[in-house]
């Protein structure tokens, strides 16, 4: 176990603990461990819809808040 924790990372301590008080568990039960796979990839931050009167703008990362301040101020105008 010591090796699989050092592999995957994950303390040893943690794993103890939580195999510990699995091994309890009814062994009738449905109960699986399933594989977990993390990505490195980093997600590129949710788009922000804004409303100013009947406008909708999208606005995604990155953007230029110049022109962003700008377009309000010309929609607020209308």
């Amino acid at each position: 176990m010591r090796k699989w924790c050092e592999v995957h990372q994950v303390k040893y301590s943690q794993f103890y603990y939580w195999w510990k008080k699995f091994n309890g568990v009814d062994k009738q039960s449905s109960c699986q461990w399933l594989p977990v796979t993390f990505s490195d990839e980093k997600e590129e931050p949710s788009s922000l819809l804004v409303h100013v009167g009947d406008a909708k703008l999208e606005i995604h990362h990155p953007f230029d808040p110049v022109l962003f301040r700008q377009v309000i101020k010309v929609l607020n105008e209308q």
